[in-house]
């Protein structure tokens, strides 16, 4: 169970909340007769019910005593508070543990074969695979060389020099940050997903042309038309992602 530290402090501010998106919490208090744990997220008032996490909580304790006030912890918002209602809260849900998401679609029809979305086996809760908003990473720079093949700009075997560079303040790196293979052909900085190479290619391309190929591709998520782009920093939803990927699969 989530237990107190040493003197609880106030969550970073929030501005304003968002679905699918995890946030540092704060417990400030407790319903034992809801069953629920009353939380402070950034600033704003949330609500989560205990029996959500019962994995967590084989004992069945009662949420004063789950969840001490001051306990700090990560929480999902599911539902956002109702602006009209006074002192509305809105729903959570308390991220104690590691979570996965599948999703499994037929690339030829595009039906979807499977989709396991967290522990509970009800279609209740929140579905990480169709609502989690999450940063892809490295995943997302297949799109970029998509993007560049189709614009006929690179082809497999175009060379783009794998070296560190500053952009506009901005300096990225290789996962191996001591390791930097200057010239290097297109389809070897894919298979090695090299992130300067994936960088200077969005740069290339324009990361507006790349979100605009992404949204085609089925990503409705707001990306952020930034070089970041192609190192994955804006967020999607698992299953957006797939569809995209699906799309490789079909041959375009």
């Amino acid at each position: 169970p989530p237990t107190r530290r040493n003197a609880p402090r106030s969550p970073p501010r929030v501005a304003s909340l968002q679905t699918g998106h995890t946030y540092d919490a704060v417990v400030t208090g407790t319903d034992d007769a809801a069953g629920t744990v009353e939380l402070d997220i950034g600033g704003h008032r949330a609500i989560a019910e205990v029996d959500l996490v019962a994995r967590f909580n084989p004992e069945k304790l009662p949420p004063s005593r789950f969840a001490k006030r001051g306990a700090r912890l990560r929480a999902s918002v599911q539902r956002l508070a109702e602006t009209e209602v006074r002192d509305a809260a809105a729903d959570a849900r308390l991220e104690l543990g590691p979570e996965g998401a599948i999703v499994v679609i037929d690339p030829r029809t595009r039906d979807v074969l499977a989709v396991v979305g967290g522990y509970e086996s009800s279609g209740a809760g929140f579905n990480r695979a169709t609502q989690a908003v999450r940063q892809p990473g490295s995943p997302f720079k297949p799109i970029v060389y998509g993007l560049a093949l189709r614009s006929r700009r690179f082809t497999p075997a175009s060379i783009v020099l794998d070296a560190p560079e500053v952009f506009d303040q901005w300096k990225p790196q290789n996962y191996e940050t001591w390791r930097y293979q200057g010239p290097v052909r297109v389809r070897e900085a894919v298979a090695q997903s090299i992130n300067l190479v994936a960088v200077r290619v969005m740069e290339e391309v324009t990361p507006t042309e790349t979100v605009t190929f992404a949204q085609q591709l089925g990503i409705t998520t707001p990306l952020e038309p930034t070089l970041a782009l192609a190192l994955g920093a804006s967020e999607v939803r698992p299953v957006e992602l797939v569809n995209a990927y699906a799309t490789f699969a079909a041959g375009g």
